[in-house]
């Protein structure tokens, strides 16, 4: 748990969700096709649809409380701190 809240709060973690953020929302594409490109470069592997349709709903969920670029920041965040992001093979 130690270790999930230390990347949770770390300033290199939440400057490099930043970055992927405004890199994806650079990409001339809709938001199903970043969402999908951002699971293959980070996971390595294609995005199930479900995970494109829980993200898309996270996404709009939080656009509504934040700018679009802080809900994309916070997205690729939960990414970064996910176990299989973490303990890709």
């Amino acid at each position: 748990p130690t270790q999930a809240l230390f990347l949770m709060n770390s300033s290199f973690l939440l400057e490099q969700s930043k970055y992927a953020a405004q890199a994806l929302l650079e990409r001339k594409t809709d938001d199903a096709d970043r969402v999908r490109a951002f699971l293959l470069r980070a996971l390595g592997r294609p995005a199930a649809q479900a995970e494109t349709d829980a993200a898309l709903e996270f996404l709009q969920r939080m656009e509504s409380e934040m700018t679009r670029e802080e809900a994309w920041a916070r997205w690729c965040q939960v990414v970064f701190v996910s176990n299989e992001f973490l303990f890709r093979t």
